[in-house]
């Protein structure tokens, strides 16, 4: 027969039960990489997303809603480590993301460190010249891009019309006609300079995200033509700069978008002509673009 279970045993077994849900353990050291996600925005991240993208995010918004302006230093490595609660290499991994992506630039040595960088073109026609070689884009492509883009720019600077701008963009078309009249002698080549009228407008339009795709196209399009493609078609170039300017000028927008297109649709046939293969060069990724002016 079983015999019954004594009042006093399963006490016991209940306070001991009791005991285990009261004790509450030590908390596990949890990895950095595997730390609770911290959240961004008005939402948590999501499960695996990684840290290093998660602060960088956070940095962003952080310059941003303190209105950091280019040359203004990051607090030090060990606030930052205090403020994000990572570790150091999940933190240093996060400023080279954003270097890379030329947010932020790392200053070498004695009071050195990471600093807030300038947006410009260049920064992003290195970024997202990757993404056009891995989508198997062409120099043809880039025209096309600019044939849609650049007569908008043109309309947006003459109907805006302000004088600091029209003053630069005067000045990238006077230094244009100095290096074409020097030939040879000077050191910048004469399509380089030819370059810089379209790099001053493409700067100058008011409307930033068109400023840094159009200018991007054109870094792209720098870093893929040797000088001498460049200098081919350069005579022609001039005389149409010579006329938007005078448009852009006036603020005549319909004829300065108008001749913009056409300028744009009369070099790709001058390549069709005289160089077709390098219209069907593949764009490639680089880590330096050359500048048509000091970005």
């Amino acid at each position: 027969m079983e015999r019954p279970r004594s009042r006093g045993n399963a006490a016991t077994r209940a306070n001991e039960s009791d005991a285990k849900t009261d004790h509450k353990p030590a908390k596990k050291k949890v990895r950095d990489g595997a730390a609770r996600a911290p959240s961004v925005g008005n939402g948590t991240v999501e499960h695996g997303a990684k840290l290093a993208i998660v602060i960088a995010q956070r940095i962003v918004d952080e310059l941003v809603a303190k209105n950091a302006l280019p040359g203004d230093r990051l607090p030090s490595e060990a606030a930052m480590l205090v403020d994000y609660q990572v570790a150091r290499g999940t933190l240093r991994e996060t400023l080279r993301l954003l270097e890379v992506h030329g947010i932020i630039r790392i200053k070498p040595g004695p009071g050195g460190g990471p600093v807030v960088a300038e947006p410009n073109s260049s920064d992003f026609a290195r970024t997202s010249s990757l993404h056009y070689q891995i989508a198997r884009a062409s120099i043809r492509e880039l025209f096309q891009a600019r044939l849609v883009i650049e007569p908008a720019m043109a309309r947006l600077v003459a109907e805006r019309r302000e004088p600091l701008m029209i003053a630069e963009i005067k000045s990238a078309l006077e230094f244009g006609h100095e290096v074409a009249q020097a030939g040879k002698q000077h050191e910048v080549g004469s399509g380089a300079a030819a370059a810089r009228f379209h790099d001053a407008l493409l700067h100058t339009s008011g409307n930033k995200i068109l400023d840094l795709v159009g200018g991007s196209l054109l870094k792209i399009v720098l870093y893929a033509s040797p000088d001498f493609r460049l200098n081919l078609h350069n005579e022609e170039a001039f005389r149409y700069h010579d006329a938007i300017f005078d448009h852009l000028a006036r603020g005549n927008a319909t004829s300065a978008e108008r001749l913009m297109r056409e300028h744009i649709q009369q070099m790709i046939e001058s390549y069709e002509a005289s160089d077709p293969e390098f219209l069907e060069f593949p764009v490639r990724w680089t880590s330096e673009v050359t500048s048509g002016r000091s970005d």
